[in-house]
This record gives C-alpha cells, sequence and structure tokens, in this order.
C-alpha cells in the first residue's frame, strides 16, 4: 500500500494528498512533525525534508512537485495537467501560482 509521510500544516504535503486524491488513489497517511528528529523517516529521506511518498514496490519519491510528476507519469488517468499543451500550461501556471 502506499505510504504518503506528511505533516497536515504543510501547503506541500496538502498539494500531494490533493493529487493522490485527483487521481483517486488509495493512501496510507504517515504524520511526520518536522521539528522533532525521526531517525526512521530519516532513512526515506536523509534530507528530512517532506512530504514523502513510498509508493507500491518501495518506490521512493521526495518533494511535492517530484511526487506529483511521478503520480501523473505512472498513473496516467485522470490526468493532474490535463490533455492538450494549452491546458498543461495553464495547469502550470495556477500551481506555480498556488506555490507562492
Amino acid at each position: 500500500m502506499r505510504t504518503l509521510y506528511h505533516h497536515s500544516i504543510l501547503t506541500d504535503s496538502r498539494k500531494v494528498r490533493l493529487a493522490l486524491g485527483e487521481k483517486r488513489l488509495e493512501f496510507i497517511e504517515k504524520l511526520v512533525v518536522p521539528w522533532s528528529i525521526d531517525h526512521d523517516f530519516l532513512t526515506l529521506n536523509p534530507a528530512g525534508e517532506l512530504p514523502v511518498l513510498v509508493d507500491e514496490g518501495d518506490i521512493i519519491v521526495c518533494g511535492a512537485n517530484a511526487i506529483c510528476e511521478y503520480l501523473d507519469e505512472v498513473y496516467h488517468e485522470p490526468p493532474l495537467l490535463g490533455r492538450t499543451p494549452e491546458a498543461r500550461a495553464e495547469s502550470r501556471r495556477l500551481a506555480d501560482w498556488f506555490d507562492k
């Protein structure tokens, strides 16, 4: 079962939870407190940054944008970015605006 390591107050974590929801992918949530040291979590991401996705097959993906791109590449339907170059550009514009 895929597992998302995150903290609910972080915007990057919310972005990934929304992407997983849009893709209709089931996942287990593991809450990580970013201001504490969790040695088990550091084995997944030595940088200690959230979010981290552990997908089926023990594939580890770190960082919100990398996780969202990974999900769109591996799980094609429904697409996160749109089907045309124009739709993908608009999706990226909106994502960039919300990331600020």
